[in-house]
């Protein structure tokens, strides 16, 4: 028993000492750290001149962010009140970092397992678009907050909050509340109105999604002013009608009307080189795209005129011969995330490049072009014409429902779809009638 006991004994004390070598280590390396960081030089001047540039097609810049300057006094009491009551309440009260909201924070995160909630002040925040990247290291934490406490040091709470608001991303390649200001209303920041500066005070928390989704937008400056309300920075009968009133948008600004591209071409070059959306919008690379913009203008122009906005939509344009995107226009940020059938452009690789791979059509087989019934499935051509024979090459030129339809029924519907998957294409366990020629998909 004593035996046992000196084992148990001589495993807690040397257990003991590594744990203090471990803690003596990670204090040293952080009060390392602390050091450095605090001999760091700070100018809150200084704008983020780390901007992705745009091109369109012709290599013409798309969006413009011209580093517009905002003083503080160019601000109605409003405004800033809008950004302190969404952002940071006590603000003109903490010492650069907030430990109450931070824990507070950690312990909503925890039981929502998500991030669901932010600790950093506003203070904070300029510490990170200033001089911080986008990654959550502890290196980049102990930095932020060091630079946090140093700027509330050196600075009165009206130069961090200029600052702040000169750097901050609205979406729209905005950066700044003066450039965001004329994009969005096309007004300077002296002339924005409560809503309006409720509106800016909202898109921050996501600036790429909530800069298309309006809807979402609306809600978040909506919360704005009830927030403002709790800190009796408006009235009760001012948040009641403003939030009733609707926002008017500058919606012919080019940023406005690019917005869904840009979006689409960041996502995808994230993607391609392993980087976050922040980590570009917050890089100086130069990304070309294939955006034609008269093209972005006519599609953004017919589907807001067109399309019920109860409805989410999305419109593409694509050139055939290169397969390039001309234009791209959705009513959310991601928009595959709305579901919908393909419809006939997905006969020639469903219908048309499996019957030729299969030998069971040419260019020039003639297919019967006479309405008929499929098991009590009867497609109809669209220009309502039929024929007693059509040639592959006129079915396919045409899109004939009825032609495309009857190969399909050739060729069998499980060849026809282990070809379309040689496409990328993916189907439903319920995807095995007929009416998939017609892009009919579950």
């Amino acid at each position: 028993m004593t035996k046992k006991k000196n084992i148990v004994f001589k495993i807690i004390f040397y257990s003991l000492i590594i744990l203090s070598a471990v803690l003596i280590g990670f204090s040293a390396y952080i009060g390392v750290k602390l050091f450095e960081y605090n001999r760091l030089p700070i100018n809150l001047n200084a704008l983020n001149e780390e901007r992705p540039v745009f091109y369109d097609i012709n290599n013409n810049e798309i969006l413009s962010s011209k580093n517009l300057i905002c003083d503080i006094e160019e601000l109605k009491d409003y405004t800033k009140s809008a950004f302190i009551s969404i952002e940071d309440k006590t603000f003109y009260t903490h010492k650069g970092v907030n430990l109450k909201r931070i824990v507070k924070a950690s312990i909503d995160n925890a039981k929502s397992k998500s991030l669901v909630a932010g600790g950093s002040t506003i203070t904070q925040q300029l510490a990170k678009n200033l001089y911080l990247s986008n990654d959550k290291t502890l290196n980049r934490k102990l930095k932020e907050y060091v630079i946090a406490k140093k700027i509330e040091k050196n600075f009165s709470k009206d130069q961090i909050l200029e600052s702040y608001l000169n750097n901050i991303y609205f979406g729209k390649n905005s950066y700044g509340i003066k450039q965001a200001s004329l994009t969005y209303f096309n007004k300077d920041v002296t002339e924005l109105t409560i809503n309006e500066s409720a509106y800016l005070a909202g898109l921050i928390n996501s600036p790429s999604r909530l800069s298309i989704d309006t809807i979402s937008a609306n809600n978040r400056k909506n919360l704005v002013l009830k927030e403002m309300l709790k800190d009796n920075k408006i009235s009760e009968n001012e948040c009641n009608e403003l939030i009733n009133t609707d926002i008017i948008l500058n919606s012919n600004d080019t940023n406005f009307l690019a917005e869904n591209y840009i979006n689409a071409a960041v996502k995808e070059v994230a993607k391609k080189l392993n980087l976050t959306e922040d980590d570009i919008y917050n890089s100086n690379i130069k990304i070309y795209t294939n955006l034609d913009l008269d093209k972005q203008k006519m599609l953004y122009k017919e589907l807001n005129s067109t399309v019920d906005k109860q409805y989410n939509f999305s419109g593409i344009i694509i050139d055939n011969k290169t397969n390039a995107v001309k234009a791209f226009v959705s009513s959310v940020q991601n928009a595959n995330s709305i579901l919908r059938q393909p419809g006939s452009v997905i006969k020639p690789m469903l219908v048309y490049a499996p019957a030729i791979e299969h030998n069971v059509i040419n260019e020039y087989t003639l297919i019967n072009n006479e309405q008929t019934d499929f098991n009590n499935y009867k497609p109809k051509n669209a220009n309502g014409k039929y024929s007693k024979e059509i040639s592959v090459k006129e079915a396919l030129s045409n899109s004939t429902n009825v032609a495309a339809v009857k190969i399909l029924s050739y060729t069998g519907i499980d060849k026809s779809k282990a070809v379309a998957k040689q496409f990328g294409l993916t189907f439903d366990e319920n995807d095995n009638n007929l009416a998939i020629a017609l892009g009919g998909l579950t």
